[in-house]
């Protein structure tokens, strides 16, 4: 990093660009006032029924009836409005509790303002934990390493290091694990990636529910019913008794016999109890009727990264001594446990990088609490993807290296003879297949305590492999299985390798079908997607528009499509999911 930071915007400069551009935000739809409630309600196919039932008891001179039916109006608005305003309450509190705040540099000086009130031209200082407020251009780089799942729906976080005559972009929503940068920002608000999302947001035209279209249907059937027979008894009675005003009325009578105006009502009271019963197990219901439709689903979409799986790391399998040692053994083996403290000595104490926490979390529960001190940290970088820290341990303050990495950065620092090479080689990918993480852990101890200026300068051992896995949550092979059983397809789409998709659909109990990775979707047309689709259950390296092409060909064949994500990658197809 450099000594002195750049000066960044004036506060005159930031206010004007603010005015010029607006503020660092998506737009998002504004809370319905009772008015626009009662509206929705009023449109309504089965509402506007009950209000005709309503009208022919005034018109036939039971106003009793007339007026109790249509008092039930301001009952279902009234149970609408409730469920929507309780919704809405806890939505924004979530809002609100997720705004990020930015750190940037103003008038030379550094301030942390608002994420929305971040402006282009503006200096961001980028630090571990930060959630980046806008697309910037980074300009300084400190082994910066960022979780851009919620984009991609990979787990792995990517390097960011400045390379010659090449923008490295940070882009705004993503997450900074470990190291610092400085970037320029380039793009706020619906011009950043996340933005351009919610742009494709608002192209998806929504369309009315399966419950609405029924609906609309019986509503049909009943009007014509009751016309024709309306008609049919007019006629008749003229012609047989000659009073064509009683034969209106008795005309209309016969109608409202045939109108069930309890539909209305009752519809509106079940969906307002499902929404109800709910949020009593932590679900948010914006639109009931959406309830319906969900028990008529025939294919549930889901996510993989944070949906299906935690969003975090943990060690599942270690190599070491040509042996492959999986998770429920590891409390039996001594060596195990000194390659997890070795790995956790090798990482940056209190990081965000989801990997190293794992390793800390591990080592903490072997019960070694105790934090030696530090003399020296070597980075991890582009050229040398590996890390060292170098410790002064025990009583006679032993001087000694532990070293982390990629594989073959380790194996190259350990001057492994080629036949050792392969075979760990052959164990990184063994590991690889499973859908694991591989790091290598390295350690060697320093007799003279002189530390060389480099990684290179060590005479590193290897001490084994750690396999890493972003675990499934303990409750999707239990749901899956539900699924399958009522006869729900359940489709797994995710932005990571097929190895790693493949090994997660083992884990969770989806059959063996086929799997189509994002480069062959983009080369099949929709209707031979259409056709692909059924015999398919994982998506892999795909991105947000693709998402949206899967859920449109199933809906295509007929399907009803449920879907499910935490990602803003999988804002468009849930939006367009039934």
């Amino acid at each position: 990093m450099q000594n002195s930071p750049p000066k960044g915007l004036s506060s005159i400069e930031a206010a004007q660009k603010l005015r010029d551009v607006g503020l660092n935000e998506l737009p998002s739809a504004k809370p319905k006032t009772i008015w626009g409630i009662a509206w929705e309600v009023m449109k309504e196919p089965m509402f506007l029924l009950l209000i005709s039932c309503g009208t022919l008891y005034l018109i036939l001179g039971d106003y009793r009836e007339g007026i109790i039916l249509l008092s039930t109006i301001s009952v279902i608005i009234g149970i609408t409005f409730y469920q929507y305003s309780k919704t809405e309450r806890a939505l924004e509190t979530l809002k609100n509790l997720s705004s990020p705040r930015a750190l940037v540099i103003r008038d030379g000086v550094e301030q942390r303002i608002a994420g929305r009130e971040v402006v282009p031209s503006d200096v961001l200082i980028l630090n571990e934990g930060d959630r980046v407020p806008a697309d910037a251009v980074l300009t300084e780089s400190s082994n910066l390493l960022i979780d851009e799942s919620i984009l991609t729906g990979e787990s792995v976080p990517v390097l960011k290091n400045l390379i010659p005559d090449k923008e490295i972009i940070v882009f705004s929503g993503t997450l900074v694990l470990a190291g610092k940068g400085v970037a320029l920002v380039k793009a706020t608000g619906l011009k950043t990636e996340l933005g351009k999302i919610g742009v494709s947001l608002q192209n998806i035209e929504e369309s009315d529910t399966r419950l609405q279209k029924e609906m609309k249907v019986l509503v049909r059937n009943f009007g014509l019913a009751g016309i024709v027979i309306t008609i049919l008894v007019i006629v008749m009675f003229y012609f047989t008794r000659g009073n064509l005003l009683q034969a209106i009325l008795t005309g209309l009578s016969a109608a409202m016999a045939i109108l069930p105006e309890e539909f209305p009502v009752v519809l509106t009271v079940f969906l307002a109890l499902g929404a109800w019963r709910l949020s009593k197990r932590n679900v948010l219901t914006r639109k009931p009727s959406a309830i319906e439709t969900l028990g008529s689903a025939t294919v549930l979409c889901s996510d993989k990264t944070g949906t299906i799986t935690q969003n975090k790391m943990e060690v599942s399998a270690v190599f070491f001594d040509k042996k492959l040692i999986e998770k429920s053994d590891f409390k039996t083996s001594d060596k195990v446990k000194q390659l997890i403290h070795s790995a956790r000595w090798a990482s940056t104490a209190d990081s965000h990088d989801p990997m190293e926490k794992a390793m800390i979390t591990l080592s903490k529960s072997f019960g070694v609490n105790t934090e030696p001190k530090v003399l020296k940290e070597y980075p991890f970088t582009r050229e040398l993807m590996a890390m060292t820290r170098v410790l002064s341990e025990g009583k006679n303050g032993e001087i000694i290296a532990y070293c982390k990495g990629a594989p073959e950065a380790v194996f190259v620092l350990c001057g492994l003879a080629d036949a050792e090479i392969e075979i760990n080689t052959a164990a990184v990918q063994a590991l690889a297949t499973q859908g694991l993480r591989v790091l290598a852990v390295a350690t060697t101890q320093l007799k003279d305590g002189q530390l060389p200026d480099t990684q290179s300068g060590f005479s590193f051992s290897l001490m084994g492999l750690i396999g890493l896995a972003d675990p499934v949550r303990p409750e999707v092979p239990e749901a899956v299985r539900d699924c399958l059983t009522a006869g729900v397809k359940v489709i797994m789409i995710t932005g990571d390798y097929p190895e790693t998709a493949k090994s997660i659909a083992q884990q969770i109990g989806l059959p063996e079908e086929k799997i189509i990775s994002g480069a062959e979707l983009e080369a099949l047309s929709e209707l031979e997607l259409k056709r692909e689709i059924v015999h398919a259950n994982v998506f892999a390296r795909v991105v947000p528009e693709q998402k949206l092409r899967i859920v449109n060909a199933l809906k295509a064949n007929g399907e009803i499509v449920a879907m499910t994500g935490d990602g803003t990658n999988d804002a468009p197809a849930l939006a367009q999911a039934d």
